[in-house]
């Protein structure tokens, strides 16, 4: 992922290929054109999330027996072995996979689909609305007749300030985290005054955080191959003071069921400073876009 938003950052056309996502991956996912997995399905996080942010994805390329070699960073299928940097063309809508740079276009309402959605919406008595976190995402859900959002995650608008997230995590003391999250708030008010000017008028439900901290930190397994690397090239643990830090705290938070865990309100109960700074962040968003004329 953090090659991907890099690479992005270059001006480069980018597809994030990984056997599986995980939230962790956001950005790079948010900086791709297109995702594809070799595991997951219709409701993995993958193929939620490209949803969500109106990317094409393909996942389960397993299925297909096309296969990611993510130590190699390879993609093999058919006899074709496609590396990092090579050119491919995903279609989300069928799955296929291609070897080469094909023209593409957005994903869009076909003519028949759009008079399909007119005919329903002459008897609808129920509203459609949307998953959005950026006000794009509400943009592009209300050009496909979204009514309204139905959930915020708020958790997506904290992996765009993923150092200040984990800086707030790992502070060692209230100051330090205090500090931190005094950064994150005004972010946070700058995201929901850009979802309040996208809705026009229109209802939002906004989620607080809601899933375990350790979810914005690195992965255990990954962390310890880091430092085992680094070990192995000579470096002391004193120089990978940070990387040993926030092992420690991914071992802290480590759950044997973090669905059930320390989460949601649990979370808010246990940290109300997060709580607060987002309750603070959304009615100062409301206020500011409401004195500019505007509904809320």
């Amino acid at each position: 992922a953090d090659r991907a938003e890099e690479a992005a950052k270059q001006n480069k056309d980018v597809i994030l290929v990984r056997v599986e996502t995980n939230p962790s991956d956001f950005h790079g996912m948010a900086a791709s054109n297109g995702i594809l997995t070799m595991k997951g399905g219709l409701t993995s996080h993958a193929a939620i999330v490209a949803r969500q942010i109106g990317k094409a994805c393909v996942v389960g390329s397993e299925r297909g027996e096309v296969m990611i070699d993510e130590e190699n960073r390879e993609l093999r299928g058919n006899g074709i072995i496609v590396k990092e940097g090579d050119l491919i063309t995903i279609d989300g809508i069928d799955g296929s996979i291609y070897a080469l740079e094909l023209p593409t276009r957005p994903a869009g309402l076909t003519i028949e689909m759009a008079k399909i959605l007119q005919w329903a919406d002459e008897f609808a008595k129920l509203r459609v609305i949307a998953n959005a976190d950026k006000p794009d995402q509400f943009r592009t859900a209300i050009e496909f007749g979204a009514q309204g959002i139905g959930l915020t995650r708020t958790e997506h608008m904290f992996f765009d300030n993923l150092d200040i997230v984990q800086e707030m995590i790992l502070a060692r003391t209230e100051t330090e985290r205090q500090a931190a999250v005094d950064k994150l708030e005004p972010l946070q008010q700058a995201d929901f005054e850009g979802l309040f000017e996208a809705a026009e008028g229109k209802p939002i439900t906004i989620r607080l955080i809601d899933p375990p901290l350790h979810e914005f930190l690195s992965n255990e397994v990954e962390l310890l191959t880091e430092i085992y690397e680094s070990r192995l090239k000579g470096k002391t643990k004193d120089n990978l003071k940070e990387q040993y830090e926030m092992l420690e705290q991914v071992r802290l938070m480590k759950e044997q069921n973090p669905m059930l865990g320390l989460r949601g309100c649990r979370l808010g109960i246990t940290m109300p400073i997060v709580t607060e700074m987002q309750s603070k962040a959304i009615f100062r968003a409301a206020a500011k876009v409401k004195k500019l004329g505007k509904e809320v």
